[in-house]
């Protein structure tokens, strides 16, 4: 069930529409900034119940090698 709120269009939607809780107060704005530690984030789903938003991943980073004197870009920049 929480799979059909990640999308974004989906997401304002359910905002907008005051189905999201936030610190258990409906939010109605999309600009608000959240804190995925500090602040409790739930969505109300078609039968009224009240789904939590799990906390979400940590971002990933991904290290990358690429040999001395290969171009990644479309131009070369060294002239």
């Amino acid at each position: 069930p929480i799979d059909n709120y990640t999308n974004n269009c989906n997401a304002r939607d359910l905002i907008l529409s005051g189905r999201v809780l936030v610190n258990n107060i409906t939010e109605r704005s999309c600009h608000r900034l959240v804190d995925r530690f500090d602040d409790a984030i739930s969505v109300i789903d078609d039968t009224s119940a009240t789904v939590p938003i799990s906390v979400i991943d940590k971002p990933k980073y991904f290290i990358c090698y690429k040999p001395r004197g290969v171009v990644c870009s479309r131009r070369r920049n060294e002239g």
